[in-house]
This record gives C-alpha cells, structure tokens and sequence, in this order.
C-alpha cells in the first residue's frame, strides 16, 4: 500500500506503521514483518499508536486501548468493561509518573496503572469526544475536542482541580479540534 494511517519508531530504530487496510506492520529498514499477527492483534482501525515509558506501546483503537509489552511479547486489551468511558479511544498521554490521560469517543480517562477516573461533559468537559491531549510548560493538561478546548489546572496532587473550557465566545472559529501546541 502507499498510505499509511500511523508511524511510530521503536528505541532500535524500527518503526511501526499503521496500515489502511487496518494492519500493523513493522519494518525494520530491510523488510516488513506482520506486526498485528506476531502479537495476537485482532483487525483494529488505529487512531494512534504511542511508545510509551518502561517499553510500553500503546495502540488507539475503534476496539479499546491495547497495551504492548514489548519485551514479554504480550498483549492486553482495556475496554468499557475495565472502566474506559468507551472502547473508540482516539488518544494516549503519559505524564512522567506514568499516569495516562486517555482521549475517547465519549469522554476523558485518567488511568493510573490500577483505576479509572473518567469525566465527561456533565464533569465540566467542552465535550466528551476528546481527540489529541498534552501538556504546557506550566504543567496545565489540555484537551483538544469535539466542542472546544478544555484546560486541566491540577492542584498540588496532581488531581485534576479546575477545568476551564475555550470555544466560540472565546474567540475560535472552528470547535472541533483535533491538536494543540505551545512553541
């Protein structure tokens, strides 16, 4: 194929990519090798595949968020089932204790290795579909979203205290927004 949806790249320099016909291949600059069949990986549509702390990749999918061990070769699936808000899971943030804000099609996952803390429009979100999340210098998180820009004020334990939402009468032209970043 000559699209690819996704490309992330692996501490030896292989990368992963993210193909159209909802495959992950992995190449490592002489030939391609099938990623999703070597892990177990059922057809997933990939929004986004993110290699995280301790050799941890983690694929977005329309499936849940899966989490590849790779040194153990092991695959896990987190689902509706384990606490996300939905299994569309558009996004993958680590903060630097490994705490991961997670971006779904129906709201905000917080997941610190154990549990879930989710919120949603009801919570104060601009809206519940949360596409690209990141952080400022500042240490305030930010979400991109379907309605606007929701920013996360975190109070001394880093528990999400104050959230303040961005949208049209704040001057955007377009709310559904799918990236933020700070130079």
């Amino acid at each position: 194929s000559k699209y690819i949806w996704d490309i992330t790249g692996f501490p030896n320099g292989d990368k992963l990519l993210a193909m159209p016909d909802n495959t992950l291949m992995r190449f490592d600059g002489e030939t391609y090798s099938n990623f999703s069949e070597a892990y177990g990986l059922e057809e997933l549509y990939v929004y986004d595949l993110y290699l995280a702390s301790k050799n941890r990749l983690w694929i977005s999918s329309d499936n849940g968020l899966y989490q590849i061990n790779l040194e153990a070769k092991k695959s896990e699936r987190l689902s509706e089932e384990d606490g996300l808000p939905s299994n569309e899971v558009y996004y993958v943030f680590e903060e630097t204790d490994g705490t991961k804000w997670i971006g779904t099609s129906y709201g905000l996952s917080v997941f610190d290795g154990e549990n879930f803390q989710n919120f949603r429009v009801r919570d104060g979100l601009a809206d519940n579909q949360i596409n690209f999340i990141t952080k400022s210098p500042n240490g305030n998180i930010w979400l991109a979203t379907g309605g606007g820009v929701s920013m996360f004020e975190p109070d001394e334990s880093n528990k999400p205290l104050v959230i303040h939402n961005f949208d049209k009468s704040d001057g955007m032209k377009l709310v559904n927004s799918h990236f933020i970043w700070f130079d």
